[in-house]
């Protein structure tokens, strides 16, 4: 009897074997760029909310200001502004 090794049932053929190696590394290459994609992606976007935020802020802090200055100065006449308020809210005027 001659020895001849035993085949086993998970032979692949060459070319199976560099179709999965190729297929492997492509995937890896997929995973790994849409990580760093992704990540760079989350920075940038966070970075931009940030400006959006702080400038919501400044426009906020500006109009505080200048609500603020205004009431100070009496430039607004909060007893006519009262009056009209109650007069809508009583369906009514006072004067």
């Amino acid at each position: 009897m001659s020895q001849q090794p035993e085949k086993s049932k998970f032979s692949f053929g060459l070319t199976t074997k560099i179709i999965s190696v190729t297929f492997t590394i492509l995937i890896a290459l997929l995973v790994l760029s849409s990580i760093i994609f992704l990540t760079g992606y989350r920075q940038d976007m966070q970075e931009s909310y940030v400006k959006r935020a702080s400038g919501f802020t400044a426009v906020a802090d500006a109009a505080k200001n200048a609500a603020s200055e205004k009431f100070i100065r009496g430039d607004i006449n909060t007893d006519q502004m009262l009056n009209q308020w109650w007069g809508v809210f009583l369906f009514a005027k006072i004067e």
